[in-house]
């Protein structure tokens, strides 16, 4: 009988051989034996060239490639669909992991494959201690933040993987539906480490940022509150929490005109359905002064 991996390593791309190299060069510099883990490549990347450029990795019998049909952010699920470890880990394509850091993804599947919770990676971004439990979906939504938005974080118990055949994904954000549906009564924890530096990436977009996350990812978290499954507490937290958000991307969009190619039409209309115009103007006026502290730095 052949013995499960512990952990795959889920990586869904759209072709981009320029993070896929360094993300597996550094999963592979860790130093863990390849029978405790496997990595999975999900490449819907039209005209790709990834699978010739891994190439040198496919003396490993841990790795395995796969072309997708599935295009945009859906991509992630036919991922997580065709792993098969005991716990199965999303990492976006630019996140290049730390040293050390498999070895304690490892160890966090060890010592809690008996209780299987659901288990969320912040990246460090979160207040508290390096491990948080939480016991029931409220607090785990209201300590999570906005941060459920954020495909880097997700993963799932190889168990609950025939589910993702019954979550109705939301098209933008599949990765929250799989974050806030795969498990509905569970404890819940938070690896709140910090366990990779994300590639830049200066031209990234394609999409209207600020109605993606004002009311698609709102209109989510809106429709928790309403079943009742969270409570408006935690919706205003999060909500408040998300103004901080808005505001830096405003800043790098509609002041610092940075590299990105995100749709902005409408910002105004987007971030009145769900916030005030006192909200409005915290965040334009935060962006404001973040630019005039730049300036000084200058």
């Amino acid at each position: 009988m052949v013995m499960k991996k512990l952990i795959t390593l889920c990586i869904p791309t759209n072709g981009r051989v320029d993070f896929v190299l360094p993300v597996l060069d550094s999963i592979y510099n860790q130093g863990i034996d390849d029978c405790l883990f496997e990595v999975v490549i999900s490449d819907n990347g039209d005209k790709s060239v990834l699978h010739e450029a891994i190439g040198k990795y496919l003396n490993h019998d841990n790795i395995f490639y796969y072309k997708s049909k599935l295009k945009g952010f859906v991509n992630q699920v036919d991922a997580l669909k065709h792993s098969n470890g005991l716990y199965i880990k999303m990492l976006n394509h630019r996140s290049v992991l730390l040293p050390g850091i498999l070895r304690e993804f490892i160890g966090l599947v060890e010592k809690y494959k008996d209780t299987q919770p659901y288990i969320f990676f912040s990246d460090g971004l979160l207040k508290g201690e390096k491990i948080i439990e939480c016991t029931d979906f409220n607090s785990f939504v209201y300590l999570l933040s906005y941060y459920s938005s954020w495909s880097g974080g997700v993963g799932l118990w190889n168990k609950d993987k025939s589910k993702l055949d019954e979550i109705n994904y939301n098209q933008m954000f599949p990765h929250t539906s799989i974050v806030f549906e795969t498990k509905c009564d569970s404890q819940y924890v938070i690896f709140n480490k910090k366990f990779m530096d994300e590639i830049e990436e200066p031209n990234k977009g394609g999409y209207n940022l600020f109605h993606a996350f004002s009311v698609i990812y709102l209109d989510i978290l809106k429709e928790l509150e309403n079943e009742r499954r969270i409570s408006s507490v935690t919706f205003q937290k999060i909500k408040r929490d998300l103004r901080c958000f808005l505001s830096d991307w405003y800043y790098n969009i509609k002041i610092a005109h940075n590299q990105y190619t995100f749709d902005v039409g409408g910002f105004r209309e987007h971030i009145s359905v769900y916030y005030s115009y006192a909200d409005y103007m915290f965040i334009v006026l935060r962006a404001i002064l973040k630019a005039v502290r730049v300036k000084i730095r200058k």
